[in-house]
This record gives structure tokens, C-alpha cells and sequence, in this order.
């Protein structure tokens, strides 16, 4: 992430680590979110790193960028739960995860490990449209999982505003 190099980038001394998810399985208008967290990243190369609030670098934290999960395209219960594994995993390393994915569905897991880890934990979700409604995904087991009960059962969401 931000092209950074050791020490700032490696693993052990990062406070910070991105998790790179690209998935698009689910996506309800067509494919390509995949590329969305690799875009991140290669963006990420033109961020100004000097913050002028905390005056100093913000890479001074360490800042690792892990390799991609892979995705499990047959079943999003599966992706959801390899996510939140992982999640909680460097979680427990004491380290802050910043998830990079392309659709909603992968952040399910996140959410559920960060919410496991701190239980007063509010969510602030952007996203270019509320779709936080149930949506039916099909799953490999041809049984419909509703994302939005999994928000639901930790979650107390509120709509901060409207879109075109």
C-alpha cells in the first residue's frame, strides 16, 4: 500500500494491514468489482502520506498489504467466512485491518469479527446505494442467505442521507 518499503511495510511491525478481497460474485448488475481492491492499492501510490492534523507521516505506523484472498466464487457463505477468519486471525495479532473488496457481501465478515472483538463497535458502511434490504444470493447449496440479517444481528443501522 502507498508504495511503501521495509521497515514501514512489513508484516510484523505494521499496525496496519490491508486485506485485499476481490469479489464480485454477487453483484446484482454485472462483474468487474473484482478489480477494485488492486486499483485501490495501485492508487494508493499517490496518497500524500504527511498528515497535516497528527503532523507526521502516517506510514510511521507500518502498513502491510497482504496477498489477495482467494475467492470462493461457488459459495458466498464460504467467502463471507474465510474473510471474518482471516479478519479475526490478525485481529488478535493486535493489528488494525482495513478490508479493500469490490461488492458488498466479503465486508459481512470484517464487520463480524471487528463487532466480536469490540462489541461497542459502530459501522459507518459507504457505498454508492443502500443495500442493506435483504438481497437474495444464491449459494452453491441452492439455499438463499439474506445479507442484510447478518448486518442485522449486531448492527443497529441508520440512513444518513439519500442518492439519485
Amino acid at each position: 500500500f502507498a508504495g511503501l518499503q521495509p521497515p514501514y511495510s512489513e508484516l510484523r511491525s505494521a499496525k496496519v494491514v490491508i486485506l485485499p478481497v476481490p469479489y464480485d460474485s454477487t453483484t446484482e448488475w454485472r462483474s468487474g468489482t473484482r478489480y477494485g481492491p488492486q486499483s485501490i492499492i495501485d492508487a494508493s501510490r499517490y496518497l500524500e502520506l504527511y498528515d497535516l492534523e497528527l503532523e507526521r507521516e502516517i506510514c510511521k505506523v507500518g502498513i502491510h498489504t497482504l496477498p489477495e484472498v482467494e475467492p470462493m466464487m461457488n459459495s458466498p457463505e464460504e467467502m463471507v467466512n474465510r474473510v471474518y477468519q482471516t479478519t479475526k486471525k490478525l485481529i488478535k495479532q493486535g493489528k488494525f485491518v482495513v478490508m479493500f473488496g469490490g461488492e458488498h457481501s466479503p465486508t459481512l465478515g470484517t464487520v463480524r469479527a471487528f463487532k466480536e472483538a469490540f462489541p461497542r463497535l459502530s459501522v459507518l458502511h459507504y457505498a454508492i446505494k443502500v443495500s442493506l434490504f435483504p438481497i437474495v444470493i444464491a449459494s452453491k447449496a441452492k439455499q438463499p442467505i439474506r445479507d442484510s440479517s447478518l448486518y442485522s444481528q449486531f448492527l443497529s443501522v441508520k440512513y444518513l442521507g439519500s442518492h439519485l
